[in-house]
């Protein structure tokens, strides 16, 4: 059984409107200008426009167990991002992000978390082998426009991957142009 399964609600990573809005207010030059001026447009359309081409998102690391999570969230402490930790009937879900903000390629991302696996305490590695479920979700947007996403995973990080028994999944967001559109041009909801 998936994690989808188990939480029907789980939404890995932000909405393409999150990244776009991230996206712009990332820019250095944002906060000096007037939400109306030219530049701040100018920076719009360019987020827009990279919202359009393929690319990594994220990648989460999802664990199912029996057992609860805390004592390897402890061991793990300032290295990940916990998105998820819920208990859902007798089955615990985990889902981690490595903390590295600036970590923006699925190898590098990948390469931080079997680090991170590697050098489990005894303890951690027990609550790890416990898993009835462990897998690296690549996360990518689906862009509508050319060149083609092309990304490659070492055999060397799939054997390790391997090694510490987890699978891979992948996860490819479909574009919709109107994740990408400013909040004013958005037809409003109607209040009951």
């Amino acid at each position: 059984m998936g994690f989808a399964a188990l939480n029907p609600s789980y939404a890995p990573g932000p909405t393409c409107d999150d990244r776009l809005r991230i996206a712009i207010s990332a820019r250095p030059c944002d906060s000096r200008l007037s939400e109306n001026s030219d530049a701040v447009s100018k920076n719009k359309q360019a987020c827009m426009k990279m919202a359009e081409l393929s690319h990594f998102v994220n990648l989460d690391l999802v664990l199912i167990s029996n057992s609860d999570f805390s004592r390897l969230i402890e061991h793990l402490d300032q290295n990940v991002f916990v998105l998820t930790h819920q208990e859902h009937g007798q089955q615990f879900l985990l889902v981690l992000e490595v903390s590295d903000i600036d970590c923006n390629d699925p190898g590098a991302c990948t390469q931080q978390f079997l680090t991170l696996i590697e050098s489990f305490s005894d303890a951690a590695r027990e609550l790890w082998d416990r898993c009835t479920s462990r897998t690296f979700s690549y996360g990518f947007e689906g862009g509508c426009k050319f060149p083609a996403l092309d990304t490659t995973i070492s055999v060397d990080l799939l054997r390790r991957i391997a090694s510490v028994g987890a699978d891979i999944g992948i996860t490819v967001y479909p574009y919709r142009a109107d994740d990408t559109a400013d909040d004013k041009d958005r037809p409003k909801q109607k209040r009951k």
